[in-house]
């Protein structure tokens, strides 16, 4: 094996071509010896590293009147796909709760038989609970009061979503191979163009090129540094592929109401709650403020629900954040069955090409125009660069300082911003935790060890709080509608006089005790006001009515 450091090179910026960088190469010439007739063959091989968006290009001259073969491999992106482990749909709850309190005696409006561990037939999914030795506060009789309740729960405003467990993933490097021929006028002309999908899972991977000028592509490298974590639950929205993260969510296995997806949607469609007679009748809390006018204080101890009274919602609910948030994900995506990641950083990638001939290796000139930015932390702590680049292209060299004296680098990175001269490029990169303030920032671009065409600039500071979750409402005010609820009757007036009813706990119940006197009094007043008006006003016009005169007989007279 042979090797030499100081390659052919070609400087040139042909507009048909795609930018190509600034790689370091490695050439070598290699003898091989076969059990083929031909015996003893000879190819040549160039390497190099490449990063995300890089280029690496090689020119092989062709026997065809003088013309010659460019090929152009370019690191387009790095993927990751997940295997989808387990899954189910959810939908955010919408609780609408109906409470009726009953006062001790009356009519009974609160069985136990028919409200406690019970079912009910209102809305997607429905629960009765019961609740007894409730505050009597006005009651006219004393004693503990009840309380049923119906909670009818239903998906908020229609919408459905799904819930997916990810595995370990395959990552696959994504590049883009082309061939392009020389004409006599000195363009180029593409003739070959294909992607290339490289799997890093499985050691370095060969690819042959077709068309004019066959070269020999080995691929190697090692995955990105950040993965999504296999022990989180993701979640999408149906109708939409978008995985979002960031709020609790239980695994298919668990149905814990202080977490989001307790609301489930069966494979025939029906909304139910995994053992949800014990999780409502459990989470679900009551205070009576006033029994008779049907007045509480509820609470159901869950998360991520919207409670409705009265057309009036209290939402305790989040919709989490989209996986794009994180700066190093591009996209990512629920597919059949997969989690398709692609990621906005890269990773580092050797490649080997073998070729006939000896290749020229090509470079393309970098060009910054000027740039503008600021140096952000986001809600996530995510420390970022976002970076404005005005009327350049290719790949340019970046140094972080303290001050305009240099006397320190924070920080050096590089950026490749493509090969067309766009007017504006933006682009977002992470940059070291330590950043925490504004910093003096310098780019220069590749092929430019003089740093001639440096462009400096000081980059402002910014800083977002963490988000935090709304403070928990606890127990909110209801007012429950029952007609004729806990109206005074005989039933209640003989609960008055029952004197077993005058002891509660073996304490005199003295509210009870002054209530029979008073309505003893009342009723006694009633019997003797009735009594008195038969006596002096019906019953004598009753025997005036009754009374007949008999008539006098003349001629008769007594001697």
């Amino acid at each position: 094996l042979l090797l030499w450091i100081s390659p052919h090179i070609i400087l040139s910026a042909p507009e048909a071509t795609p930018q190509c960088s600034d790689l370091m190469f490695m050439q070598g010439e290699v003898y091989s010896r076969s059990s083929s007739p031909s015996g003893v063959s000879f190819n040549r091989t160039t390497s190099s590293t490449m990063g995300l968006h890089q280029t690496a290009c090689l020119e092989i001259p062709s026997d065809v009147n003088g013309s010659s073969v460019l090929h152009s491999l370019t690191f387009v992106r790095v993927e990751q796909l997940h295997p989808v482990t387990s899954f189910y749909r959810f939908a955010y709850p919408l609780i609408n709760t109906k409470c009726v309190c009953d006062c001790q005696g009356g009519d009974s409006h609160c069985n136990q038989l028919d409200y406690q561990y019970r079912n009910c037939t209102s809305g997607a999914a429905c629960y009765r609970t019961y609740h007894a030795w409730q505050s009597s506060e006005g009651c006219f009789v004393g004693g503990q009061s009840e309380v049923c309740c119906e909670i009818r729960v239903d998906p908020y405003k229609d919408q459905t979503f799904t819930a997916v467990k990810i595995g370990q993933p395959d990552t696959n490097i994504i590049m883009k191979y082309q061939q392009f021929e020389s004409t006599k006028e000195g363009k180029w002309i593409l003739i070959h163009e294909k992607g290339i999908t490289i799997p890093l899972n499985r050691g370095p991977s060969r690819v042959e090129t077709g068309g004019n000028g066959r070269l020999i592509i080995s691929v190697s490298g090692s995955g990105p540094s950040k993965v999504l974590p296999t022990n989180d639950v993701y979640f999408f929205r149906d109708g939409t592929s978008e995985l979002r993260g960031g709020v609790r969510l239980n695994e298919i296995s668990d149905s814990s109401v202080e977490k989001l997806g307790w609301l489930r949607q069966d494979s025939n469609g029906r909304w139910s709650i995994p053992n949800g007679l014990l999780k409502i009748t459990h989470a679900h809390s009551i205070k009576v403020l006033n029994c008779k006018e049907q007045q509480f204080m509820t609470a159901l101890n869950a998360d991520q629900y919207v409670l409705n009274e009265d057309g009036k919602e209290s939402t305790r609910l989040s919709y989490g954040h989209p996986l794009t948030d994180w700066v190093w994900v591009e996209s990512a995506a629920y597919e059949e069955r997969i989690v398709r990641v692609r990621h906005a950083e890269g990773t580092t990638i050797e490649i080997r090409m073998s070729s006939e001939k000896r290749p020229f290796i090509r470079r393309d000139v970098s060009q910054l125009g000027w740039f503008d930015g600021e140096i952000t932390v986001d809600s996530l702590s995510q420390h970022i660069l976002n970076l404005t680049f005005h009327e350049s292209k290719g790949t340019f060299l970046g140094n972080v300082y303290s001050s305009e004296a240099r006397e320190r680098n924070d920080y050096s990175f590089s950026v490749t911003i493509g090969d067309q001269l766009n007017k504006s490029t933006r682009i977002a990169a992470s940059i070291d935790s330590s950043v925490n303030s504004r910093r003096y920032v310098c780019f220069y671009p590749t092929g430019d060890p003089q740093k001639r065409n440096e462009r400096c600039k000081w980059l402002p500071f910014k800083s977002t709080p963490i988000s935090t979750p709304p403070p928990i409402p606890g127990l909110l005010p209801q007012t429950g509608h029952c007609a004729n609820c806990n109206e005074v009757g005989p039933q209640a007036f003989m609960q008055y006089l029952n004197p077993s009813t005058w002891f509660n706990g073996g304490e005199i119940n003295l509210k009870m005790i002054v209530m029979a006197v008073l309505e003893g009094l009342v009723f006694f007043f009633l019997v003797y006001c009735i009594i008195m008006i038969v006596t002096k006003c019906f019953i004598p016009l009753i025997r005036c009515s009754l009374y007949v005169p008999k008539p006098l007989h003349r001629g008769c007279s007594k001697v």
